[in-house]
């Protein structure tokens, strides 16, 4: 009888680490992309805002930024 409780025992204590370490691997993919989606969303306005400098700044090349910008 002592044997099976500890067998049990021993049991849901290895399925409680399994259980912790993949909500620790969940954690750390869900950082992961949040990191990663925030780094591309931060990428594109740093275009934008630079497209958008280009336009303020000089008239020479209104056109051309325009285009690359907000072409169809």
């Amino acid at each position: 009888m002592v044997k099976k409780k500890t067998n049990i025992k021993t049991s849901l204590n290895s399925t409680l680490k399994s259980f912790a370490q993949t909500d620790e691997q969940s954690v750390v993919l869900a950082r992961d992309v949040t990191t990663s989606i925030l780094v591309v969303s931060l990428l594109i306005n740093l275009a934008v805002l630079v497209g958008w400098l280009a336009l303020q700044v000089t008239t020479q090349y209104d056109i051309q930024v325009a285009q690359f910008l907000f072409s169809r």
